[in-house]
């Protein structure tokens, strides 16, 4: 996948004139505000700034009741090549969770067992991973995981951060 597609989707939503009801509606909503001009006291940080993009893409909903990546995907509103719309497709299939690190693989990833399905014995791999944990003698995340090639029981993720 071609980086800095992610950003493109969000710079599309946050510069375009006919969104700017909705990320106002978005920005309000996400840190409590009465009204969008208290916006600028809030002290932004990258791990503020990176929540709410990923909340923005994954989790908020716009008026017609989709996320901005779904709505973004079926309206292709750039005219991306084929390529670049079918990996900004492949984010709609994630998978937000805890994750229990099984195994690191040096310059590959890490196989994971997702922790709310860990009757299930599913083991999950992992691309890369952005925020993880020692709990009680265990390795854990907790993150997106985009599934691109889903078997039986077991997913290849990779992660968008």
């Amino acid at each position: 996948m071609r980086t800095g597609l992610v950003r493109k989707i969000l710079d599309y939503y946050f510069t375009t004139e006919a969104f700017r009801c909705e990320t106002e509606r978005a920005f309000k909503e996400f840190f409590d505000l009465k009204d969008i001009s208290l916006l600028a006291k809030i002290k932004m940080t990258d791990a503020k700034s990176n929540h709410f993009n990923e909340w923005f893409l994954y989790d908020f909903r716009l008026r017609n009741n989709k996320s901005s990546l779904e709505n973004f995907c079926e309206t292709d509103p750039e005219n991306w090549d084929d390529e670049d719309i079918k990996a900004a497709k492949d984010l709609l299939i994630n998978e937000y969770g805890a994750y229990e690190v099984l195994e690191i693989e040096p310059g590959t990833g890490l196989k994971i067992q997702n922790l709310q399905f860990i009757l299930a014995e599913q083991v999950d791999f992992v691309a890369s991973a952005t925020r993880s944990l020692r709990f009680a003698g265990h390795n854990l995340l907790e993150d997106r995981a985009h599934l691109l090639n889903i078997r039986l029981k077991t997913f290849t993720l990779k992660y968008l951060n």
